[in-house]
C-alpha cells in the first residue's frame, strides 16, 4: 500500500515558494497597498480596459524557460528581463478578463461572488497597469514582492467563481453555455497568469540559492508520478475513511518509476480529484463494512517519446451514459441542492457525496460538490496538449486515461 503517512494536502492554488513569507509580522496577508485603488467606472472601460486588452500578448514557451532558467544564464539581468516581460504582459491579460466579465449577462454579473472576482482583477489591473517602469534590479524585487501579493489576494478565485456559478446558472438555463465558453476562457487565462507570477518567484528564490535545485522554473525537470501517487493517495483515504470508515487502496503497475517535466501542482490537483472519484465509488458500490476488503484502484504507468500516460481503474460501477458528458460542464454538480433542477444531480445527494460531506471541511477541497473538478482536471491535462479521458463500463467501473506532455520534448506553449 503506498498511502504516505502524515502527509498534509498541498494548495494548488497557492504559491509554495520561499521567496518571502506570505504573512506580515501581524499575521495578516499582505495586500496590494493600505489604501485599494479606485474602482473602475465605465470611462475607464472605454479609455483604459478595451484599448489594453486589444494589445497582442507575447508567447512564452517552455524551450525558452528552460534555456532562461538555465543556472549559467541566470543573472540579475536576465531576471530583470523577465519582470519587464511581466510588466508588459500582465495588464493586458487581466484586462481581457475584465471584458469577459462585462460581457456576461447582467444578471449574472450581480452575483456577489462573481462581483468580489471582478473587484479582485480590477484592482490588480489598476495596480499593475500604473506600476512605475521596471529599469534597475531594485525595482524588479519590488515588482516580484507585488506580485507574490497578487497570488495571494487572488488565492480563492477559483472557489468564488464556482460559487457564483452555481448560484447564477438558473439564469441563463437556456443557453448553459455562455457560462462554459466565459470560464474556459477565465480558468485558462487564469492558469497561464499564475504560470508567469510563478515562475518570476520561483527563479527569484533560485537565485538567491544559487541553484535551481532540479527545477527549470515552475517545471520540475525529473518529477517522480510514483511520489505524487503516495501523496495524494493519503489524502483520498483520510477523506474516505473518515466518511465511511475504511477506503480501498491502490496498486501500481507499469513503468512505476519512471520520471518526466512537469508542473507539480499541476499533477496533484488532476490525481487528487480523480482518486477522490474512484474511492468514493469504489466505497459505495461495495458496502462502506470496514471488515469486508475492498477491491483496489489500479493505476499504470506508462511513459513513451512525447508523454506520459496514466490508467486509473475502479469497479465502483461505471458512469450511466447519459452522464458521462455532463462531468465536463462547469455548471454540473454531483451535489443537489433544493434550487436545482432534476437533471442536475447525479450521483444522490449531498448526504451520499463524499466529496460533500468531507471536502468541504477539508484545506485540500473547497470546490467539493461545485461541479468544478473533472473539468478543471481536463483543462489541466490539455494546457499543454495533453488530455484527459474516461471510458466507463457502466455497471461495473471506470477508466480514465491522462495523458500529459512531457515538457521537456519541444518548445510548448507555457503561458
Amino acid at each position: 500500500m503506498l498511502v504516505r503517512k502524515g502527509v498534509l494536502p498541498r494548495d494548488v492554488f497557492r504559491t509554495q515558494l520561499p521567496l518571502r513569507q506570505h504573512c506580515g509580522a501581524s499575521g495578516t496577508t499582505r495586500r496590494w497597498s493600505h489604501t485599494s485603488p479606485p474602482k473602475l467606472g465605465f470611462e475607464d472601460t472605454v479609455n483604459i480596459i478595451n484599448p489594453t486588452a486589444q494589445k497582442r500578448t507575447r508567447v512564452l514557451t517552455t524551450a525558452a524557460l528552460y534555456k532562461f532558467s538555465n543556472s549559467k544564464e541566470l543573472g540579475e539581468k536576465s531576471l530583470l528581463k523577465s519582470a519587464q516581460f511581466l510588466h508588459r504582459e500582465l495588464p493586458v491579460r487581466i484586462a481581457r478578463r475584465l471584458v469577459d466579465f462585462q460581457h456576461l449577462p447582467f444578471i449574472v454579473g450581480c452575483n456577489p461572488h462573481l462581483r468580489q472576482v471582478y473587484d479582485l482583477y480590477s484592482e490588480a489591473f489598476t495596480t499593475l497597469d500604473k506600476y512605475p517602469v521596471i529599469q534597475t534590479h531594485d525595482d524588479q524585487v519590488r515588482y516580484t514582492e507585488k506580485l507574490a501579493d497578487y497570488l495571494d489576494d487572488h488565492m480563492n478565485v477559483i472557489t468564488l467563481l464556482a460559487k457564483g456559478v452555481q448560484e447564477s446558472k438558473r439564469y441563463v438555463a437556456h443557453a448553459p453555455d455562455i457560462l462554459n465558453r466565459f470560464l474556459d476562457r477565465t480558468i485558462s487565462s487564469r492558469i497561464g497568469i499564475r504560470i508567469l507570477v510563478e515562475n518570476q518567484l520561483t527563479l527569484s528564490a533560485q537565485l538567491e540559492r544559487g541553484d535551481g535545485n532540479g527545477y527549470a522554473g515552475v517545471i520540475c525537470k525529473a518529477l517522480k508520478p510514483r511520489d505524487v501517487i503516495e501523496m495524494m493517495e493519503g489524502i483520498a483515504s483520510r477523506m474516505c475513511r473518515n466518511r465511511y470508515g475504511h477506503s480501498p487502496h491502490i496498486e501500481l503497475d507499469g513503468d512505476v518509476d519512471v520520471e518526466f517535466s512537469y508542473i507539480p501542482a499541476h499533477l496533484e490537483y488532476i490525481l487528487q480529484e480523480l482518486l477522490k472519484n474512484a474511492f468514493r465509488a469504489v466505497v459505495e458500490r461495495h458496502g462502506n463494512n470496514p471488515a469486508v476488503p475492498l477491491p483496489p484502484v489500479k493505476i499504470t504507468l506508462c511513459r513513451n517519446d512525447v508523454a506520459l500516460v496514466l490508467r486509473i481503474s475502479d469497479v465502483g460501477g461505471g458512469i450511466a451514459p447519459e452522464m458521462l458528458p455532463k462531468c465536463w460542464s462547469w455548471t454540473f454538480t454531483t451535489v443537489g441542492t433544493e434550487d436545482d433542477g432534476p437533471g442536475n444531480a447525479v450521483i444522490g445527494g449531498a448526504a451520499d457525496n463524499m466529496l460533500g460531506a468531507i471536502c468541504m471541511s477539508e484545506p485540500d477541497g473547497p470546490l467539493a460538490g461545485l461541479g468544478f473538478g473533472m473539468p478543471m482536471s481536463k483543462m489541466y491535462c490539455e494546457y499543454f496538449g495533453g488530455s484527459l479521458q474516461i471510458q466507463s463500463m457502466h455497471g461495473y467501473g471506470t477508466d480514465a486515461y491522462v495523458t500529459l506532455t512531457n515538457l521537456s520534448h519541444g518548445a510548448h506553449r507555457l503561458a
